[in-house]
């Protein structure tokens, strides 16, 4: 059985089996046919950075291994998506400034489906890349948000048609997620001065506005509690800890996890349908994780202290 997933793609429903004392538990996770960052298609998400001094990425990924390969420039920002729908994540870089195009905003794709790159053309210097699936197609769409004039713009995907929707001032950060769970990418911001969440539900258009989080917090939004829909999530770094509003009940969540130089790096590691609360640690190049499935520590040495964990690229 498959569904929709506004951020990644087609969803598959599986069963998964466990073995308890009290006999057999039988869970209902949903397994991502296109989970965030998996770049090997095996609906896991994979240890990834990507390094500006060289231009490289580096992926650990969880079933074909480690790979590599030069795509970009030091100073690209990174747009890992799946553009191409085939259910991986394709590398994927936004390039503020061109000068092969004499241009501003250029998008270059290395599309997984078959190794071919693509280009588009889209964006200013100062805008930030927002790529979801807003359309509802399965593919990530071209999208950026404007800081000067607090404007979104997206190319969609399913029939090239342009958009462009005024939501948030200058300093408001994009928050990208699926916070309504209608498997179409909504349009959100933090807003760092006030703390709070401002978000346009996709399903019905209206508003949403939670209170959540202070201006030197990291937005880490994901799914943690399985409920198909994005938690509104902050990293506070000061004392490394992961605050979580789940939207299934509304409960306050929180854990004590990371220091204050590590970089948030939420995903699904262990293929469960749940975000896995990780951090990149610059300092020693380490990743450090709690499943969520076992509950069990992770720690593995991947990376040095340039790199960028591609699961931080929409942290603005």
């Amino acid at each position: 059985m498959r569904i929709r997933n506004a951020l990644y793609g087609d969803l598959r429903i599986r069963t998964l089996k466990t073995l308890s004392m009290a006999g057999m538990i039988f869970l209902l996770a949903i397994s991502l046919r296109a989970t965030a960052f998996d770049y090997d298609g095996d609906n896991r998400s994979d240890i990834s950075v990507f390094r500006s001094s060289t231009s490289a990425w580096y992926l650990q990924q969880s079933t074909n291994g480690f790979y590599g390969t030069q795509f970009g420039r030091a100073d690209d920002g990174i747009v890992p998506a799946d553009y191409d729908g085939d259910g991986r994540t394709d590398i994927a870089v936004y390039r503020p400034t061109d000068s092969i195009w004499n241009t501003t905003g250029v998008w270059y794709i290395l599309n997984s489906s078959n190794g071919v790159v693509t280009y588009h053309v889209f964006g200013l210097a100062t805008d930030m890349p927002t790529p979801a699936d807003y359309d509802g197609d399965g593919l990530a769409d071209t999208s950026v948000y404007r800081p000067s004039n607090g404007t979104w713009y997206r190319q969609n995907s399913s029939d090239g048609s342009f958009h462009a929707v005024l939501f948030g001032i200058s300093e408001d950060k994009p928050t990208l997620g699926d916070f309504d769970g209608d498997n179409v990418a909504d349009i959100a911001v933090f807003r760092p001065s006030t703390g709070v969440w401002y978000r346009i539900n996709s399903s019905d258009g209206t508003v949403s506005a939670d209170p959540f989080g202070l201006a030197t917090d990291v937005t880490a939004p994901a799914d943690y509690d399985a409920d198909g829909k994005t938690d509104v999530a902050v990293f506070r770094p000061s004392g490394g800890v992961w605050y979580i509003k789940n939207s299934a009940t509304g409960t306050l969540t929180a854990y004590q996890f990371g220091n204050s130089t590590d970089i948030p790096a939420a995903a699904d590691f262990d293929g469960d349908g749940l975000a896995d609360i990780s951090v990149f640690r610059p300092a020693d190049g380490t990743w450090y994780r709690k499943n969520s499935f076992t509950g069990s520590f992770f720690a593995f040495q991947f990376g040095t202290s340039g790199d960028r964990p591609t699961q931080a690229a929409y942290r603005f």
